[in-house]
């Protein structure tokens, strides 16, 4: 099942973010998103991972990732076309709509044509760019909202976990800790992980580990050691291990010829 979001659409986003982008490069980036939400219409395979769950895509489709997003893109072909849009959404009480990660045709059959036509006016005008956008996760938002009522969002104890986990990374914190701040059992947790995220808590915290050793390996000015002690992971010969699993190269490679992401687009 995708994965899927809350947002609340009663206000105009305020977009900062809306262009046609060609992606040459490695066969894959990592990206982790500042406070954006994002809509990608793709025109070519590949297939993206959203906080540890995988979602593949093909042209004529879309994906939306929420704020803070980790994403972890692989492309099929040489060069990658898509139109891109980066906004903030107000976030106002109330239980919010839906979002889901990806969207098919007939959905989005209409709605890519729209968006690519409000591009050239974001420099100019920005407000009537922001319009059409709004007007089209409208659209999105009543379908994804009915055929995904039975997908559990984020509760309180959900949040609690996610929090702890943010703020205890380099703690070496593991599966129970989480637990026990969110005040639940280890069984109820998984349950809950593989029901947002699609993988166990364990295979989340690695995941997180790896995504910030990345952008501090590829950041430099750390030695390696320092970084693996910053994720939790204080062990080199494991830090070394479990980079190399999730990322598919070795700290030391990373630090000496990766290409910095700036903002997924």
């Amino acid at each position: 099942m995708l994965p899927a979001w809350p947002i609340d659409l009663r206000q105009r986003p305020t977009l900062i973010f809306a262009d046609q982008g060609v992606f040459r490069g490695p066969s894959q980036a990592h990206y982790v998103m500042g406070p954006v939400w994002c809509l990608h219409a793709y025109r070519y395979h590949g297939s993206v991972t959203i906080n540890g769950v995988l979602v593949a895509f093909a042209p004529g489709q879309i994906t939306i990732t929420p704020p803070h997003a980790h994403l972890a893109y692989r492309f099929d072909e040489a060069e990658n076309r898509h139109v891109s849009l980066q906004w903030v959404q107000p976030s106002l009480p109330a239980a919010p709509t839906v979002l889901a990660a990806r969207y098919d045709a007939p959905a989005v059959s209409m709605l890519v044509p729209r968006l690519e036509a409000c591009l050239p006016w974001f420099a100019s005008d920005r407000r009537r760019c922001e319009i059409r956008l709004w007007d089209a996760l409208g659209d999105l938002v009543r379908p994804a909202a009915s055929a995904m009522a039975d997908v559990a969002v984020a509760d309180d104890r959900l949040h609690r976990a996610l929090s702890f986990i943010e703020s205890q990374l380099g703690s070496g914190i593991g599966v129970g800790a989480v637990a026990d701040a969110a005040g639940m059992t280890t069984t109820h947790l998984g349950r809950l992980f593989r029901t947002r995220f699609g993988v166990s808590p364990g295979v989340y915290l690695r995941r997180r580990r790896s995504q910030r050793a990345y952008q501090l390996l590829v950041n430099g000015g750390r030695p390696i050691k320092d970084i693996a002690t910053l994720v939790g992971l204080p062990d080199l010969q494991h830090f070394n291990k479990v980079i190399r699993r999730e990322l598919g190269r070795s700290p030391r490679s990373l630090v000496a010829g990766a290409l910095v992401p700036q903002l997924a687009r």
